[in-house]
């Protein structure tokens, strides 16, 4: 690896999400902010699967519906087109969670038979929905290929482009460690994790207190005074929660709503902390693996220590998601063009992997979220 070694928690949102190291102390000395216009992602669908209607018989298979939003998180976009069709948020089948804060084109899939395809396409103030086509099988992992990722930025001086094609060219070479992303844990309000831990410890009161009580730096002045208030209008989980009561029932109303996102950002973070640890004991080379998430069996030795600090007994930690998952990551097909002072960068990321960790590589503490 080159010389140029990189710096420790260089984002301030890496404390809290369990991020930790990068790959060289190189950024690009210009602020980046993540907005509608600046950051666009296209989901990438194997359309093999797809066919047109007159391939199918009656009912069978699922409608695929492209969804375009602007600003506009995946959970709230599910909820409105639940309203439209009046079916349950349970019945859209998608990919993967796409961020709030830009432009982004992903796919729903919902079963022919409990809609009429009449109604569509769907135009909302934030979101458009129209069928793509049609697939008999039910979506799985096979048949979405990744995002790509198109990053407008304005203002960059020939100096800081050359810094950036050097950190686009050490990504390349070296790779990045394959850290969940900020949007796992939450920009505004860095809890998702947490009340994933609680979940998984059953502690109910402790989850309460995160969800309704504590109040972060980002959230808008009008919010926190509600927090205060202890007024939930215009809250939707913290809203559902209260509704339901405390007596379990809330907590299993949250869930149901998220999805269990909650539990898998837990589990997202101690993942973060166990690269952490590689790096601290083998360095960047050793990342290149598959590693187990901290609810498989073999998990035990690698993760003792990070149970340990964080309080999680074998049991508990057995209730967090098992799978495995690569420790290094490289960006594919990463275009860099600039014309003037603008420059448009585009790549694309297999599934399960955060653009947000290269913006971070990039922009270091400038990478503005929010």
């Amino acid at each position: 690896m080159d010389s140029d070694t990189g710096r420790i928690y260089p984002h301030p949102l890496d404390y809290v999400s369990g991020l930790k190291y990068s790959l060289t102390s190189l950024s690009v000395n210009h602020e980046y902010r993540i907005t509608p216009s600046s950051f666009i992602v296209r989901e990438v669908i194997d359309e093999g699967y797809l066919v047109k209607r007159v391939d199918l018989h009656g009912k069978e298979g699922y409608i695929v519906v492209r969804v375009v939003k602007r600003g506009l998180d995946t959970f709230e976009a599910l909820r409105i087109l639940s309203r439209k069709l009046d079916i349950p948020v349970e019945n859209i089948h998608f990919h993967g969670l796409k961020d709030k804060n830009a432009t982004t084109t992903s796919y729903f899939y919902i079963k022919r038979l409990l809609v009429d395809e009449r109604i569509f396409p769907i135009q909302g103030d934030k979101v458009v929905f129209e069928i793509a086509g049609y697939t008999r099988f039910k979506p799985g992992r096979e048949i979405f290929k990744g995002n790509e990722f198109e990053v407008l930025i304005q203002g960059l001086d020939e100096r800081q482009q050359e810094v950036m094609k050097k950190i686009l060219e050490l990504i390349s070479r070296h790779g990045l460690p394959a850290y969940y992303g900020y949007q796992r844990f939450g920009v505004k309000r860095y809890n998702t994790h947490l009340l994933g831990k609680y979940v998984v410890k059953r502690r109910e009161n402790c989850f309460s207190r995160i969800l309704l009580d504590t109040m972060y730096p980002g959230e808008d002045l009008e919010a926190i005074v509600k927090r205060i208030r202890r007024d939930f209008t215009g809250f939707y989980y913290e809203g559902r929660y209260v509704r339901a009561g405390y007596n379990g029932l809330g907590l299993k109303n949250v869930l149901r709503a998220l999805n269990e996102i909650i539990i898998d950002a837990y589990a997202g973070y101690l993942y973060n902390l166990l690269l952490n640890k590689i790096i601290e004991e083998k360095g960047f080379v050793d990342l290149d693996k598959e590693y187990p998430m901290p609810g498989c069996i073999e998990s035990i030795e690698l993760y003792s220590g990070i149970f340990s600090e964080e309080g999680l007994t074998l049991e508990e930690a057995r209730s967090l998601p098992c799978y495995y998952r690569n420790g290094l990551f490289k960006p594919l097909n990463t275009r860099m063009s600039c014309a003037g002072d603008v420059c448009r960068l585009v790549f694309m990321l297999e599934p399960g992997l955060y653009a947000t960790i290269v913006l971070r590589e990039l922009f270091k503490e400038k990478l503005v979220l929010n």
